[in-house]
């Protein structure tokens, strides 16, 4: 029996992390996890672009930090 070739896996896209943390040794940590560690490069990636990111969570904290400073900068120019 000859394997289907219309039957294939679909790859995984990886997901991209915010790069927020990075070791000595290289190992890089992601914006959203809440203690640093090293991002498993097998199922996802960083990056230091804030338009590549991808991940849902590194995504809402780059909202926020992007709000605040609208906050302080609105703030600075009232007062």
């Amino acid at each position: 029996m000859a394997a289907d070739p219309t039957n294939r896996r679909v790859p995984r896209q990886r997901t991209y992390h915010r790069a927020a943390k990075i070791r000595e040794d290289g190992s890089v940590s992601a914006l959203c996890f809440k203690s640093p560690r090293a991002i498993d490069m097998r199922r996802a990636t960083w990056t230091i672009r804030d338009e590549a990111v991808t991940c849902p969570r590194c995504l809402e904290a780059l909202h926020g930090a992007r709000l605040h400073e609208t906050v302080a900068a609105v703030l600075v120019t009232v007062v």
